[in-house]
């Protein structure tokens, strides 16, 4: 028996209701769960859901609040991920201004501190497409966080924080993929056996593609692949 169980989190704390076009994000790091969302005034808000042996915790954060950043763009969805190296937590979403907008939480530091920067403004990036959501994700081997976005040119951008100092390709014209169907949003995550970027989006033919490749410092060796010629699949909607 594996049961499951259900629970209403905007009715457990003080927080607006979620833009009914964007979709939420959760995620565990040390045993919490965090959830966020876009709320219908083009706020981030966070959600921690908290569970111990004297029960469960539900607490909220105005995410818009924490830090010097932009309104969500109506549409789209945040993004977060935790980083087991460095204590962080990183939240990304698309601002009113199409720029990457990036909330960081650093809960191991004293007194728990938040940060911000519009990761648009600080390397060589295009715009984002107006109906897509960055991802974000961690090279798990060196804690080095990377943004993936559709760029409004409707090419796959890839952006990298070392720390540091940044960097950023775009990836489309690395290698034989065709443009990004207007409106979706890239994936992408680090291969734990290969250490390999790995980036799927949708493109403009209505099939899904899939970038493999080591980083920006050695472009040559991306290689891509159609996925949906490799099985029997529909193409995806349009």
């Amino acid at each position: 028996g594996t049961t499951w169980s259900a629970v209403d989190l905007t009715g457990k704390a003080p927080v607006p209701y979620a833009d009914p076009t964007t979709s939420p994000f959760g995620y565990i790091a040390n045993g919490v769960i965090y959830v966020v969302f876009q709320g219908n005034d083009q706020r981030i808000q966070w959600f921690t859901v908290t569970t111990t042996s004297s029960g469960t915790t539900y607490g909220s954060l105005d995410l818009t609040g924490r830090a010097s950043v932009q309104y969500a763009m109506p549409g789209t969805s945040p993004m977060a991920v935790y980083n087991d190296l460095t204590g962080e937590h990183h939240i990304v979403f698309q601002g009113i201004n199409q720029r990457i907008q990036r909330l960081t939480y650093n809960g191991q530091s004293s007194g728990s501190s938040w940060s911000s920067v519009e990761i648009t403004s600080v390397i060589n990036s295009d715009l984002l497409d107006t109906g897509s959501s960055p991802y974000t994700y961690v090279d798990p081997f060196t804690g080095y966080v990377y943004t993936v976005i559709n760029g409004v040119n409707e090419r796959i951008d890839l952006i990298a924080d070392y720390h540091t100092s940044w960097d950023s390709d775009e990836l489309t014209s690395l290698i034989s993929v065709p443009l990004t169907e207007p409106g979706t949003s890239p994936t992408g995550y680090i291969d734990p056996f290969t250490g390999n970027h790995v980036i799927t989006l949708q493109g403009d033919d209505g099939r899904i593609n899939q970038f493999e490749g080591p980083d920006m410092t050695a472009p040559v060796d991306w290689t891509s692949i159609d996925q949906t010629s490799q099985a029997a699949v529909e193409f995806a909607a349009r």
